[in-house]
């Protein structure tokens, strides 16, 4: 039976969209334009955003229109690990928010996103993938990706 995005379980996962990174990637003010749409959806149906940014140090950090327009406030998860699993404040904020469904946007499907996934699905998670809110700079590597993952069990939509 096909699982489906339950409101009450979910949190929405907005992975390393940043200033270095979004400029490399193919379409990708169109990427913008989805995950904002998923971050006004998520304020609009109160499901927690946790927001990453990797090494900002050297990749600047999340672009300006999220973190200033969307998502004021907010503290980025900082990580120096591809998987924000690795990163343990990362897996604190996760289980504070006391839900099972893991909906990701963000780059590089193949590398950040994917690891990402794949060990939310081993630790238990159920993990649903943007495939219109993700991004590689080569399209082919996110073609593959987005078909690693549904091979993996997550829910590409």
């Amino acid at each position: 039976m096909p699982v489906l995005i339950s409101r009450d379980e979910s949190v929405l996962l907005v992975i390393d969209i940043q200033e270095k990174l979004l400029p490399d990637i193919p379409g990708g003010e169109a990427l913008l334009l989805r995950v904002s749409l998923l971050l006004e959806a998520a304020k609009v149906t109160g499901v927690p955003v946790l927001l990453t940014e990797h090494a900002p140090q050297g990749l600047g950090p999340t672009v300006g229109p999220i973190r200033a327009e969307l998502l004021p406030g907010t503290e980025p998860i900082i990580k120096t690990t591809f998987s924000c699993v690795y990163e343990p404040n990362f897996l604190i904020r996760l289980k504070a928010t006391d839900r099972r469904q893991v909906v990701i946007a963000g780059i590089w499907t193949h590398v950040c996103v994917t690891q990402t996934a794949l060990e939310l699905v081993r630790g238990g998670w159920s993990v649903f993938l943007a495939a219109d809110a993700t991004g590689s700079p080569r399209p082919a590597d996110r073609d593959v990706a987005l078909e690693r993952l549904r091979q993996a069990g997550i829910v590409v939509t």
